[in-house]
């Protein structure tokens, strides 16, 4: 099993890329939730729009009612990110934007756009990956 961490942890600083973002009006964004940017700032990430555009991973809170705040995203390297249960996942999978649930992280199916390579393993009810993107 993963070492506890905390969601938006990096946990491996070599080859890490992180950048400022601002997040779509009315947009809460939390740690370690994969974040797109949409054309109109960033938003939860769906399977859909990771079909389309970069997945991000948040490495802090946004709340929406603080719209002009900006928060930092991991664009590269390995981090803590937040895991929709049901499935497991081993060292090495391909992990992919859940189709049901904006924001987190499955493992990768065909039906799936990919996002990054898990980095440790995760059971089932584990509800944090350690992804690298």
């Amino acid at each position: 099993m993963p070492t506890p961490a905390n969601l938006g942890d990096v946990m491996k600083t070599s080859d890490m890329v992180i950048e400022k973002a601002y997040a779509k009006a009315n947009t809460t964004i939390t740690k370690g939730m994969a974040v797109c940017n949409d054309g109109s700032g960033f938003v939860p990430a769906t399977a859909a729009l990771a079909a389309t555009y970069k997945v991000y991973i948040a490495r802090e809170n946004k709340p929406a009612a603080d719209p002009d705040r900006a928060f930092m995203v991991l664009e590269k390297g390995v981090i803590v990110a937040q895991k929709t249960t049901g499935t497991a996942v081993v060292q090495g999978q391909k992990a992919a934007v859940s189709a049901t649930t904006a924001g987190q992280l499955i493992a990768f199916a065909a039906t799936n756009d990919l996002v990054g390579t898990c980095y440790k393993p995760a059971a089932s009810t584990d509800t944090q990956l350690w992804i690298r993107l």
